[in-house]
């Protein structure tokens, strides 16, 4: 399988977790991204509706194992949003459950990243 082929099988995944909700908005630095949305006036849904747009020409790299140990494939993008570069990292994982889940990692400006 192509690169190109586990980002958008990545993004399809992220599609159907994001219909059916099981999508939780859980930054490392709360304080990034939440400054980001607070400046920018998004609210989860609007994050949630940005996310849906993107395309495998926002991968930025992954899938990565969490560095806390915690299993799920992490990816990282960058998207313009409002003609800001955003740098967005989301986990999917499978729940106890059985059900595929996304964590919202980070979704704040591109420069702001450490």
């Amino acid at each position: 399988m192509s690169e190109h082929d586990d980002i958008s099988q990545f993004l399809d995944r992220l599609s159907k977790i994001l219909a059916t909700g099981n999508i939780y908005y859980a930054p490392r630095r709360q304080s990034k991204s939440r400054d980001f949305m607070l400046k920018h006036g998004l609210n989860h849904q609007e994050m949630f509706d940005e996310l849906l747009k993107l395309t495998t020409s926002d991968y930025y790299r992954g899938p990565t194992p969490d560095h806390n140990g915690f299993p799920g494939d992490v990816m990282e993008f960058t998207h313009d949003f409002s003609g800001i570069s955003v740098y967005i990292k989301l986990k999917i994982y499978m729940a106890k459950n059985g059900n595929d889940c996304c964590n919202i990692m980070s979704f704040h400006d591109e420069k702001n990243y450490d």
